[in-house]
């Protein structure tokens, strides 16, 4: 590297520049002092753009570096155990996954218009999987997400009280995009049913669900009991004619190239 290229590359600050950097660290403007010191450090790099241009870049930086922490809010708070991105899944006419589906989940109109998808199959074939990229999406979109496996959302919904019931309901009430995962897995107790009517009915036109499920399509009501006295009212809230439904098919994809491509483009 020669004298020349190292003095344009970390060049010290100024003392206006250190000012300006100071002023943005006031207003814990991360993103957009990084760009500025990048570009402060580095004219040389900088030295063809605009100041609009430059400027633009700030702003720029500063948006994705929210965006990110936004994300990492959101990811922590939902209870998904890994990131699995939607270009990661690849479609599979043979297997019931169309590029179709793909586009819907990835496209997230489903949680404006607040219409619960439903991804049935044998296990392995991806529900949990699809249905987790989804919910990837939604968080990289903004929208909050919480995410349960049936077993644990019927343990939480057992254990509390009515006030303490009440405050859970509140805030799955303000959630963008419901996962429940496995449903059919076990038979629902009416205290359950209960329960869970009650926060789909609170969420009704605010938020979407997706269930995944081994269970077919004309199957569902398999997973409550025959004498429960609002079998039916929970039935057509989560899968009504409004829902979407994926119905993938065939053997397990799991550790095969068939669930993943490993791009989390």
């Amino acid at each position: 590297m020669t004298a020349e290229v190292k003095s344009a590359i970390a060049q010290p600050l100024t003392n206006k520049a250190a000012s300006l950097i100071e002023l943005a660290q006031d207003f814990k403007l991360k993103g957009f002092i990084s760009e500025l010191s990048q570009q402060f450090e580095n004219p040389s790099l900088y030295r063809d753009l605009s100041f609009e241009d430059r400027l633009k870049r700030c702003f720029d930086a500063q948006k994705a570096c929210r965006d990110t922490a936004r994300f990492n809010s959101l990811f922590k708070a939902s209870m998904i155990k890994t990131k699995v991105y939607i270009s990661q899944i690849e479609p599979d006419e043979k297997k019931g996954l169309f590029t179709e589906d793909l586009i819907v989940l990835s496209e997230q109109k489903f949680i404006e218009k607040c219409t619960n998808i439903i991804i049935t199959g044998p296990t392995g074939t991806g529900k949990t999987c699809l249905a987790s990229a989804c919910a990837i999406a939604a968080m990289k979109n903004g929208y909050s997400v919480r995410f349960y496996r049936i077993n644990d959302l019927i343990a939480l919904l057992d254990t509390k009280d009515q006030l303490q019931f009440q405050r859970f309901k509140e805030s799955m009430r303000k959630i963008r995009l419901l996962c429940i995962d496995d449903y059919g897995t076990v038979l629902l107790n009416d205290n359950v049913v209960n329960r869970i009517n009650e926060i789909v009915d609170c969420r009704y036109n605010s938020g979407a669900t997706i269930i995944t499920t081994q269970l077919k399509r004309d199957s569902l009501d398999l997973a409550i009991n025959d004498n429960c006295p609002i079998k039916d009212a929970l039935l057509d809230r989560l899968f009504n004619d409004n829902s979407r439904t994926i119905t993938l098919s065939g053997g397990s994809w799991r550790g095969s190239t068939k669930e993943i491509r490993g791009s989390n483009v």
